[in-house]
Order: structure tokens, then C-alpha cells, then sequence
């Protein structure tokens, strides 16, 4: 009978989900709450459709951009224009050639993100009995997870938000799992978007290397200091990168993306900007303080990579949304081993901050979107919403800003 109830749940919740997928969410989060793990795949597939309801701005106007331009592309002209990291690129042409919607390729990557990121949870409550068997901490630890997922910079950027799900769930494997499957995610991580290569590389070198804390905080302030010098005359001397690389990390370094585009715009979206990943130093001060971790060593070499990026704001906004996954599974040693489970509650607080400061810094982006259209289209019809090239040419300018908020 028991079985028959749950079967009866799954068909309905299924169907329901189908015909009105943003009404069946109180439901997802019961079966959740019930740790059903179909549930977890239908919360990943409705996080896919609020994706594709992301309208093109910014990075993601320059890729659906890109999109229509490889409809015009043979194979052969293709590999002429690709990089080190090509897997968007190449799966935007396989897509436009094959006629499927851009928005399906953000679909894919940000449900198969949230089903990756909820297989770290599931590993992290199961291993934790007082997790486990305590529906309170159970779902706050859900929350915690749910919240620490870096949405927007999957569904925008699309090819650095996924490439840090790939680092995560690489991290995961090689670390807690041992599994040698961590190295072609970890692979896949780097030639999805070439930033991410410098933790990998840590992630592989740091068990091999000597730390001392004090030697790596008296380099640590050094680099604060004097990081935007170093770094410069680092990348102006290395003989092998190109004249056109060079002039696009130093931007990064000291060009409009090291900070000047905080200038404009309001004081609450300057504040927004830096709350977007400032729980990277909650998650660090915690993991100094305790020292038993058997993860010690990379996460003062983590620490000394952010020390050494701070100085340049968009690069350390990067490694920080990279490297906080990694800080929260060590996280989630540090409560195992000391039983100190209010510790949810302080990391709950941080995400949620985050979270809601990356809604607030696009809310003006989702109000001129169709998102509304997720509240009575059934699940079919969503998924093959599209901003076609008319709305764009109508809507964005040619900077991929929208034209009616400049």
C-alpha cells in the first residue's frame, strides 16, 4: 500500500508538473522534504526553464550573437575561429545548424548544473548522520546548497558559471569520492572557460607542497600590497601570449573590468556587486580558524590565490565564485567533525545575501523579460520559448545593453 501511495505521488507530481510546472513547486519541496530524489531532478529541469526566460544582455547577447553567426558557418570555418576553450562555442554550432533554439543550450547547462550540485548535497547529508536523520538540518542543509548555486553566472555567462559546476563536481570526485572520472570534469571545466585552469592546477599541486601559515601570511599581505604591480609585469614579460591576449588580461587587470564599470550605477548596486560574493570571507575566516581539517594546505593555497587576484575586481569576483564551492564542502567536513550544526544557520544567512543580491542586481533585466509566462504555460510550451534575432535587434543595442535602460 505504501509503495502504491508513493507511486500515486510520483504521477501526480509529474503530471502536475508538466501541465503547470511553477504550481507544483510546493509540492517539489515536500517530496524533497521527503527526500525523494526524483524531486531534486524536477526543481534541476524548472531552474532549466527559468534560464531560458533569461533574456540575451551582456555576455549572454554576445553568445546568442554567436549563435546566428555560426548558422552562416561551414565546419572548416568554425575551427578557424576556436579557442582553447571551445565547448560553447561548439555546441552553439552543432545547435544552430541542427535548429534548436539557443535557449535549449541554457537549459541544459543550468539543469544539468542544479542536478551535479544537488548530487554533492545528497553525498554531503547521507555521510553526516546528524544531518541525515534530523529533517531540520536536513533541509536547512538543502537551502544552503540551493542558495550557494551561482544561477545567474550560469544562465548569463553560461561558460564560466558551468564551467565552475564542472570544477566543483571535479573537486568533488577526485576529493571525496576518489574516483578517476574527477579528471575529465575537471578537464572539461578548463577548456569550458580557460579562468578555472589556475585552481585546477592547485587542486592537483597541493598535496604535493609544504605550507607553513606564517610564511603564507606574510606573502599574502606582500601580494595585497603590491598584487597589481606583479601581475602586470608578469603577463607584459611572458614571451609565448600573444599581443592580442595580453591586451585582453591586462583589461581584466587595469583596464574598465578591473573596477572602473563600478563607477556608474547607483550606491544599492555597487553594494549588490560586492555582497554577490562576499561570503567567500565568512567561509574563509571559519576554515582558518579550524585547523584539522585534512584540506588545510589547499585552502591556504586558495586563500593565497584570492589574495593574490584582490587587488582586480572582476577577476577576484571570479575565483571567489569558483573556489566558494570547494570552501563549502570543506564546510561540510568542518560540521561533521565538530557536531557544531548552527553553523547552517550562519552559512544559510551568507548564501541567502548572495543570492537575493544577484536578483536585485537583475531585476531590471527580468522585468523586461517573459518570465511571467512561467506562471500558466505548461511545461511543453516553455520549453520552446525563444528570444528570436527581431526581439534582440528591438530590444538590445549593439553593446547588448538594453535599449530602454542605458
Amino acid at each position: 500500500m505504501k509503495e502504491y501511495t508513493l507511486n500515486l505521488n510520483y504521477l501526480f507530481l509529474c503530471g502536475l508538473f508538466i501541465v503547470f510546472p511553477t504550481f507544483s513547486l510546493p509540492f517539489i519541496l515536500v517530496e524533497i522534504y521527503n527526500k525523494k530524489r526524483y524531486a531534486f531532478i524536477l526543481l534541476a529541469i524548472y531552474m532549466g526553464l527559468c534560464a531560458i526566460y533569461y533574456p540575451p544582455i551582456s555576455d549572454l547577447y554576445r553568445h546568442n550573437s554567436d549563435y546566428y553567426h555560426y548558422t552562416k558557418l561551414s565546419f572548416h570555418d568554425l575551427k578557424g575561429e576556436l579557442r582553447f576553450d571551445f565547448i560553447l562555442y561548439l555546441i552553439s554550432y552543432i545547435f544552430a545548424h541542427c535548429n534548436i533554439n539557443f535557449e535549449f543550450i541554457r537549459f541544459l547547462f543550468t539543469t544539468l548544473s542544479y542536478i551535479l550540485y544537488f548530487n554533492i548535497f545528497l553525498f554531503f547529508a547521507k555521510e553526516d548522520i546528524g544531518i541525515w536523520s534530523n529533517k531540520k538540518y536536513y533541509m536547512l542543509c538543502f537551502s544552503v546548497f540551493f542558495f550557494h548555486i551561482p544561477f545567474f553566472y550560469v544562465c548569463n555567462g553560461m561558460r564560466y558559471g558551468f564551467a565552475v559546476t564542472l570544477l566543483a563536481y571535479g573537486f568533488y570526485l577526485y576529493h571525496f569520492k576518489h574516483r578517476n572520472t574527477s579528471f575529465l570534469f575537471l578537464f572539461l571545466a578548463c577548456i569550458t572557460h580557460f579562468s578555472v585552469t589556475p585552481i585546477v592546477i592547485v587542486l592537483f599541486l597541493y598535496k604535493f607542497v609544504r605550507i607553513k601559515r606564517i610564511p603564507i601570511i606574510i606573502i599574502s599581505i606582500i601580494i595585497l600590497i603590491l598584487g597589481k604591480y606583479i601581475l602586470g609585469v608578469v603577463i607584459i614579460s611572458i614571451p609565448f601570449i600573444t599581443e592580442d591576449l595580453r591586451d585582453y588580461m591586462m583589461g581584466y587587470l587595469l583596464g574598465t573590468w578591473n573596477g572602473e564599470f563600478l563607477e556608474y550605477g547607483s550606491f544599492l548596486n555597487k553594494l549588490a556587486f560586492y555582497l554577490m560574493f562576499y561570503s567567500i570571507y565568512p567561509l574563509a575566516l571559519i576554515l582558518i580558524l579550524y585547523n584539522k581539517l585534512a584540506e588545510y594546505k589547499l585552502i591556504n593555497l586558495l586563500i593565497l590565490l584570492l589574495c593574490i587576484v584582490s587587488p582586480f575586481a572582476v577577476i577576484f569576483e571570479r575565483s571567489s565564485i569558483a573556489i566558494i564551492p570547494i570552501f563549502l564542502m570543506c564546510m561540510m567536513d568542518v560540521i561533521k567533525m565538530s557536531q557544531k550544526y548552527k553553523l547552517l544557520y550562519v552559512l544559510l544567512a551568507c548564501f541567502s545575501i548572495t543570492f537575493f543580491s544577484n536578483i536585485y542586481r537583475e531585476r531590471v533585466k527580468f522585468a523586461y523579460s517573459d518570465i511571467s509566462q512561467m506562471l500558466y504555460k505548461p511545461l511543453p510550451l516553455l520549453l520552446f520559448h525563444e528570444y528570436d534575432l527581431y526581439w534582440m535587434q528591438e530590444n538590445i543595442n549593439s553593446t547588448g545593453e538594453l535599449k530602454y535602460y542605458q
